[in-house]
């Protein structure tokens, strides 16, 4: 999820109320609050508090909602936010991989300091999210299957980008409570394929009804999924681009919300040549949901 800001970057809680509307009307089997898309490291503890809060009231138990939230300095400081956060009620609270051992660290540190934690928040489902920032933690297979086997774990948010790796993820979390969620819109046929369960990338806060579309027809209607897959791939080189404040203007731009372009996390600004390319994805989209509406939902 984006985390609107009215021009003093304070929250714009009517607009996010109006962007969960539009990503509920899109068929979304979920929504991931305070990730990095939410500018998580601008906003202080309290704010993700209070924005995890507002989704799940939002929401009224229509869908479930996750939220990271067990950053921070100290592991005594990490088990607070995960009881904060588990409080608001979310379904998980996701933990960053890269919080828990250094760059370098083995994974049997990682595994040693989860553990800890998890013994200190007995009862509460988590998940886990290979965020790019401050550095990319993958998870190995075999830790990720430690992970699932601890029955503690729910979500699981992939970025390693790399399909051999993914299709081993997803085998070894097979049987267990952890949904698998791929990141990557170039793997996300292959993931799928391999028995992952869904899409949780940057590509939803653009077109969201397509995604949707891909992720419940890739295995019955594979020629057209194809088809439209192909097509993501290549807009989403234009999504990458001078994110999320470009998908902040794409939805104004494309009438879907009334949204500020303003963010915490960076300041940009936007040429007459940056929002043609944002119109024509808003083209490439309505293209795409109409494809996809004429061989069915």
């Amino acid at each position: 999820m984006l985390t609107p800001f009215l021009d003093d970057r304070s929250i714009d809680w009517p607009t996010l109320d109006a962007l969960i509307e539009m990503w509920l009307d899109a068929g979304v089997a979920g929504l991931f609050a305070v990730a990095q898309s939410a500018e998580m490291f601008q906003l202080t503890e309290d704010e993700r508090v209070a924005l995890a809060a507002h989704v799940v009231r939002a929401v009224g138990g229509r869908i479930p909602i996750v939220a990271a939230g067990a950053f921070g300095a100290s592991a005594t400081r990490q088990v607070e936010m995960v009881g904060r956060l588990h409080g608001t009620g979310v379904a998980a609270v996701v933990l960053l991989t890269n919080q828990f051992a250094d760059d370098g660290e083995s994974d049997d540190v990682w595994r040693t300091r989860v553990g800890a934690l998890l013994d200190a928040t007995a009862g509460i489902d988590l998940g886990l999210y290979e965020c790019p920032a401050p550095y990319k933690r993958v998870l190995p297979p075999e830790t990720l299957a430690w992970a699932a086997a601890s029955n503690r774990f729910v979500f699981h948010k992939d970025t390693c980008l790399v399909g051999a790796q993914i299709a081993a993820k997803v085998a070894a979390v097979r049987g267990t409570r952890l949904r698998f969620f791929n990141a990557e819109m170039a793997s996300l046929l292959d993931s799928l394929g391999a028995g992952g369960d869904g899409f949780s990338g940057i590509a939803a806060n653009y077109f969201p009804e397509v995604i949707v579309w891909l992720c419940r027809h890739a295995l019955d209607r594979p020629e057209q999924a194809r088809s439209v897959h192909d097509a993501l791939i290549v807009g989403e080189y234009v999504v990458d681009f001078k994110y999320p404040a470009a998908a902040k203007r794409f939805l104004r731009l494309s009438g879907r919300a009334a949204i500020s372009d303003a963010c915490r996390v960076h300041s940009v600004g936007f040429s007459e040549h940056d929002d043609r390319g944002l119109r024509a994805l808003d083209r490439l989209s309505a293209t795409l949901i109409a494809r996809t509406e004429a061989v069915g939902a």
